[in-house]
């Protein structure tokens, strides 16, 4: 069999892959409620009472303000549409509104049903576009981690994440072709929907004058967003669910800990401290930042040494992951955003040196515990859950390296530029 016959054949199979997992998801949210929601336990996800329950309280939330309701203030619709009782204050910014605004008025929470299987296919098929591969080994672990419990979170959830994920990938792998200044408006505008998507302009750098103006702009604007919508923002952040499960962020670790000590009936007050996490967070990034530096030109060449297309959605992947760790805690389904590391993961894998090799194997590994851990646990507790906390701190540690390697070559730091240059040839 010839080399191009056997590469078709796999991404084919990797097609067919992602419509079986789609029918069989489908079907399972189909099922009756109680059903659907043990099946869905037992695969590691924390259901909510309702099917596709996020967007349904993202139509609930449009639906109340269109009538004048102040949604960020108080939401009863909210929490019905997800199947909740009592309030639940909307927690997304007004930009939203207003884009949901350009919808039909007849639009209810009940269209759910069929937007949510939409925004699924939608997700799965931008997923499928960003993972397909015709190397076998990474076609069946792109399929692993598809039916990963953070993944099959978010997809149950119909969660806004997804159409986000899409979006982001739309940007990289079309506008962004297209123009190089028109993508980091797009991200702005994205940034303006949620505001992590917006650090997506480090995987739009070009080792050009232009696009050093089109991201010191966005920077620029975004810093400017975010001090005119200060307010709104610290309204989102409030009614902003913070639970310990299933997420994942910097003071997961501090809580763990807190829990630990007081079933063991120890003094708590330091891990108490609301600080306390957020000063470990600063020295932790410290360090980072000094080994970034000390190792800058093996990380360049770590991190440059792939296609561009594939560096591109590393340092997207890199960055949302890396931001969303540090801004506090996040539901898990905000991890499909690794989804944008893998394939320059496996170009490592393949084709860097001996060295590269080996962390790039070493990532893979942690990436998929990562994703496939809450399946063995069903609390804040445990063995596995405290791996995961370890390893999440593992990957925001070398993510946050890569973004800031993402960044000497741009400002041209002692010569990194022309190192940047030699090594990927762009």
């Amino acid at each position: 069999m010839s080399a191009s016959l056997w590469r078709q054949r796999v991404q084919i199979v990797f097609f067919l892959l992602l419509i079986g997992i789609e029918t069989w998801f489908l079907r399972v949210e189909n099922l009756p409620q109680h059903q659907r929601m043990v099946r869905l336990y037992w695969l590691g996800v924390l259901p909510m009472p309702v099917r596709y329950a996020d967007f349904r309280i993202v139509l609930a939330g449009i639906e109340g303000s269109r009538a004048g309701a102040d949604v960020w203030d108080s939401c009863r619709p909210c929490a019905a549409a997800g199947g909740l009782p009592g309030d639940l204050p909307f927690n997304y910014p007004k930009t939203n509104v207003w884009l949901g605004r350009l919808m039909p008025e007849g639009w209810t929470p009940n269209d759910a049903e069929w937007i949510g299987p939409l925004i699924d296919v939608t997700f799965l098929l931008a997923a499928a576009t960003l993972l397909c591969s015709s190397h076998l080994g990474q076609v069946a672990f792109s399929a692993a981690i598809l039916v990963s419990p953070p993944v099959l979170l978010g997809l149950d959830r119909a969660n806004y994440d997804l159409i986000i994920f899409s979006l982001v990938l739309l940007n990289l792998r079309v506008i962004n072709k297209w123009s190089n200044g028109g993508a980091y408006v797009t991200a702005f505008a994205l940034g303006l929907l949620k505001i992590y998507p917006v650090v997506m302009i480090l995987g739009l750098i070009k080792k050009t004058k232009a696009s050093l103006l089109w991201f010191l702009a966005t920077v620029a604007a975004e810093i400017a967003f975010i001090f005119l919508a200060l307010g709104q923002i610290r309204n989102v952040a409030r009614n902003s669910p913070q639970t310990v499960y299933p997420s994942y962020g910097f003071p997961l670790a501090f809580r763990f800990l807190q829990s630990y000590l007081q079933s063991k009936k120890v003094p708590t007050a330091l891990v108490a401290a609301s600080g306390s996490a957020f000063l470990f967070l600063t020295c932790f990034c410290v360090v980072v930042m000094f080994l970034t530096w000390r190792n800058r030109e093996r990380l360049i060449a770590l991190f440059f040494s792939i296609r561009p297309a594939e560096r591109s959605a590393f340092f997207t992947g890199a960055a949302v992951f890396s931001l969303s760790f540090a801004a506090g805690l996040n539901f898990n389904y905000r991890l499909i955003f690794l989804l944008f590391t893998v394939p320059h993961l496996f170009a490592i894998l393949r084709d860097g040196e001996a060295a590269a090799a080996r962390v790039g194997r070493v990532i893979l590994v942690i990436l998929f515990a990562v994703l496939w851990l809450p399946l063995f646990y069903r609390g804040p507790q445990g063995v596995f859950y405290l791996s995961e906390i370890v390893l999440t701190w593992v990957l925001f540690g070398f993510f946050t390296s890569g973004c800031l390697a993402a960044l000497y070559p741009l400002f041209n730091i002692r010569g990194e530029k022309d190192m940047v240059t030699e090594i990927a040839g762009t």
